[in-house]
Protein backbone atom coordinates (compact mmCIF):
# COMPACT_ATOMS: atom_id res chain seq x y z
CA UNK A 1 0.00 0.00 0.00
CA UNK A 2 1.32 3.54 -0.41
CA UNK A 3 -0.02 6.84 0.86
CA UNK A 4 -1.37 9.09 -1.60
CA UNK A 5 -2.55 13.00 -0.26
CA UNK A 6 -2.23 11.14 3.24
CA UNK A 7 -4.42 8.16 2.36
CA UNK A 8 -3.92 5.04 1.85
CA UNK A 9 -4.45 3.50 -2.04
CA UNK A 10 -4.04 -0.20 -3.16
CA UNK A 11 -2.64 0.52 -6.71
CA UNK A 12 -2.85 -2.73 -8.07
CA UNK A 13 -7.00 -3.24 -7.09
CA UNK A 14 -8.61 -5.76 -8.92
CA UNK A 15 -10.15 -3.25 -11.47
CA UNK A 16 -6.98 -1.71 -12.48
CA UNK A 17 -5.39 -5.58 -13.26
CA UNK A 18 -8.44 -6.41 -15.29
CA UNK A 19 -8.48 -3.13 -16.53
CA UNK A 20 -4.83 -4.10 -17.49
CA UNK A 21 -6.14 -7.70 -18.78
CA UNK A 22 -8.82 -5.65 -21.17
CA UNK A 23 -6.41 -3.51 -23.18
CA UNK A 24 -3.90 -6.33 -23.59
CA UNK A 25 -6.28 -8.94 -24.78
CA UNK A 26 -7.44 -6.24 -27.19
CA UNK A 27 -4.37 -5.48 -28.60
CA UNK A 28 -3.47 -8.95 -29.19
CA UNK A 29 -6.32 -9.61 -30.68
CA UNK A 30 -5.94 -6.76 -32.89
CA UNK A 31 -2.65 -7.80 -33.93
CA UNK A 32 -3.57 -11.15 -34.91
CA UNK A 33 -6.54 -10.54 -36.81
CA UNK A 34 -4.05 -8.09 -39.26
CA UNK A 35 -1.28 -10.32 -39.41
CA UNK A 36 -3.27 -13.67 -39.99
CA UNK A 37 -5.68 -11.96 -41.97
CA UNK A 38 -6.38 -13.90 -45.86
CA UNK A 39 -6.32 -11.44 -48.69
CA UNK A 40 -7.09 -12.04 -51.86
CA UNK A 41 -6.95 -8.83 -54.52
CA UNK A 42 -6.94 -10.64 -57.69
CA UNK A 43 -10.58 -10.05 -58.48
CA UNK A 44 -10.09 -6.50 -58.21
CA UNK A 45 -6.54 -6.32 -60.05
CA UNK A 46 -8.31 -7.82 -62.84
CA UNK A 47 -11.49 -5.62 -62.74
CA UNK A 48 -9.34 -2.36 -62.94
CA UNK A 49 -6.58 -3.42 -65.98
CA UNK A 50 -9.46 -5.09 -67.77
CA UNK A 51 -11.33 -1.31 -66.77
CA UNK A 52 -8.23 0.36 -67.63
CA UNK A 53 -7.44 -1.24 -71.25
CA UNK A 54 -11.50 -0.59 -72.65
CA UNK A 55 -11.46 2.86 -71.75
CA UNK A 56 -8.21 3.41 -73.66
CA UNK A 57 -9.29 1.30 -76.77
CA UNK A 58 -12.17 3.10 -76.49
CA UNK A 59 -10.70 6.95 -76.40
CA UNK A 60 -7.88 6.08 -78.59
CA UNK A 61 -10.29 4.13 -81.27
CA UNK A 62 -12.45 6.89 -81.22
CA UNK A 63 -9.76 9.77 -81.79
CA UNK A 64 -7.42 7.74 -83.72
CA UNK A 65 -8.82 4.76 -85.89
CA UNK A 66 -5.37 2.91 -86.23
CA UNK A 67 -5.19 1.57 -82.49
CA UNK A 68 -7.39 -1.32 -83.61
CA UNK A 69 -4.87 -3.19 -85.56
CA UNK A 70 -2.94 -6.62 -85.40
CA UNK A 71 -0.12 -4.95 -85.28
CA UNK A 72 -0.86 -2.49 -82.03
CA UNK A 73 0.82 -3.28 -79.04
CA UNK A 74 -2.01 -2.58 -76.52
CA UNK A 75 0.16 -2.68 -73.73
CA UNK A 76 2.46 0.30 -74.81
CA UNK A 77 -0.60 2.22 -76.01
CA UNK A 78 -2.33 2.19 -72.98
CA UNK A 79 0.25 2.79 -70.73
CA UNK A 80 0.60 -0.62 -68.93
CA UNK A 81 4.22 -2.02 -68.13
CA UNK A 82 4.61 -5.12 -70.28
CA UNK A 83 7.24 -5.95 -67.71
CA UNK A 84 4.35 -7.25 -66.15
CA UNK A 85 3.22 -9.67 -68.73
CA UNK A 86 6.39 -11.40 -68.83
CA UNK A 87 8.50 -14.40 -67.44
CA UNK A 88 6.02 -16.15 -64.55
CA UNK A 89 3.65 -13.22 -64.85
CA UNK A 90 0.30 -13.38 -62.59
CA UNK A 91 -1.20 -11.44 -65.43
CA UNK A 92 -2.90 -12.61 -68.25
CA UNK A 93 -4.86 -10.33 -71.29
CA UNK A 94 -6.92 -11.43 -73.94
CA UNK A 95 -8.42 -8.64 -76.69
CA UNK A 96 -10.93 -10.25 -79.02
CA UNK A 97 -11.63 -7.25 -82.19
CA UNK A 98 -14.62 -8.53 -84.30
CA UNK A 99 -14.99 -6.49 -87.03
CA UNK A 100 -18.79 -5.64 -88.19
CA UNK A 101 -17.60 -5.41 -91.96
CA UNK A 102 -16.10 -8.47 -93.74
CA UNK A 103 -13.22 -6.32 -95.28
CA UNK A 104 -11.03 -6.36 -92.26
CA UNK A 105 -10.09 -9.48 -90.70
CA UNK A 106 -10.72 -10.28 -86.78
CA UNK A 107 -8.09 -10.80 -84.55
CA UNK A 108 -7.15 -11.91 -81.08
CA UNK A 109 -3.85 -10.55 -79.03
CA UNK A 110 -2.88 -12.13 -75.83
CA UNK A 111 -0.70 -11.35 -72.97
CA UNK A 112 0.89 -12.74 -70.05
CA UNK A 113 -0.04 -15.99 -68.59
CA UNK A 114 -2.18 -18.26 -71.35
CA UNK A 115 -2.37 -20.66 -68.69
CA UNK A 116 -4.89 -18.43 -67.05
CA UNK A 117 -7.15 -18.30 -69.98
CA UNK A 118 -8.67 -22.10 -69.05
CA UNK A 119 -9.15 -20.77 -64.96
CA UNK A 120 -11.19 -18.00 -66.98
CA UNK A 121 -13.59 -20.48 -68.21
CA UNK A 122 -13.92 -22.06 -64.43
CA UNK A 123 -14.58 -19.25 -62.90
CA UNK A 124 -16.98 -17.76 -65.27
CA UNK A 125 -19.27 -20.89 -65.34
CA UNK A 126 -20.10 -19.87 -61.67
CA UNK A 127 -17.59 -22.36 -59.76
CA UNK A 128 -16.04 -20.68 -56.66
CA UNK A 129 -12.26 -21.57 -56.59
CA UNK A 130 -9.58 -20.20 -54.29
CA UNK A 131 -6.39 -20.80 -55.60
CA UNK A 132 -7.01 -19.80 -59.41
CA UNK A 133 -6.83 -16.62 -61.51
CA UNK A 134 -9.94 -14.45 -60.92
CA UNK A 135 -11.04 -12.55 -63.98
CA UNK A 136 -13.16 -9.87 -65.56
CA UNK A 137 -14.61 -9.45 -69.29
CA UNK A 138 -15.56 -6.03 -70.51
CA UNK A 139 -17.26 -5.80 -73.85
CA UNK A 140 -17.20 -2.48 -75.43
CA UNK A 141 -18.21 -1.07 -79.12
CA UNK A 142 -15.37 1.09 -81.21
CA UNK A 143 -17.79 2.95 -83.73
CA UNK A 144 -15.74 4.15 -86.84
CA UNK A 145 -16.93 4.79 -90.49
CA UNK A 146 -16.67 1.56 -91.86
CA UNK A 147 -19.63 0.06 -89.17
CA UNK A 148 -16.89 -0.67 -86.33
CA UNK A 149 -15.43 -3.35 -83.72
CA UNK A 150 -16.94 -5.52 -80.88
CA UNK A 151 -13.82 -5.63 -78.74
CA UNK A 152 -13.48 -8.10 -75.54
CA UNK A 153 -11.07 -7.64 -73.34
CA UNK A 154 -10.48 -10.43 -70.89
CA UNK A 155 -7.96 -9.87 -68.23
CA UNK A 156 -7.07 -12.35 -65.32
CA UNK A 157 -4.81 -11.95 -62.29
CA UNK A 158 -3.62 -14.43 -60.11
CA UNK A 159 -2.85 -12.96 -56.46
CA UNK A 160 -2.26 -15.46 -54.32
CA UNK A 161 -4.01 -14.59 -51.64
CA UNK A 162 -1.18 -14.48 -49.52
CA UNK A 163 -1.67 -13.14 -45.62
CA UNK A 164 -0.85 -9.52 -45.11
Amino acid sequence: MVKINGKRANLLSAWWILVIIIIGSGLVAGTLLFFFNYANVSLAESEILANNLARCIFEKSVNANEVLDENTDFLNECSINSELFTGSSRYFVKINVDYSDSERTDFVKKYGANAYEKDCEITHAKIKTKYFSQCDIKKIKVPDEKGGADVEITASSKSSGRQI
